[in-house]
């Protein structure tokens, strides 16, 4: 089974930088969105907690799932 390399990802919290590594679609079809609500979920393993404001870079299909949601704005407003 041939794997997805991971992407890192800067995700801004609390005034500081962390950086992660996403799980990317073959593609590295990637978007930064920025949350609107407070939002909880498991991103590679790990349980992220984010903040009205936090910024993520995702995979599109995440990003677009969570915008119908109403979690997250997309940059460039797609």
């Amino acid at each position: 089974m041939e794997t997805t390399p991971a992407i890192p990802a800067y995700v801004a919290m609390d005034s500081e930088i962390a950086e992660m590594a996403i799980p990317a679609k073959s593609d590295g079809d990637t978007v930064t969105v920025t949350f609107l609500t407070e939002y909880s979920t498991d991103m590679g393993g790990r349980m992220m907690n984010y903040k009205e404001g936090d910024q993520a870079t995702v995979a599109r299909s995440r990003a677009e799932a969570w915008q119908k949601r109403g979690i997250v704005s997309m940059e460039g407003g797609e």
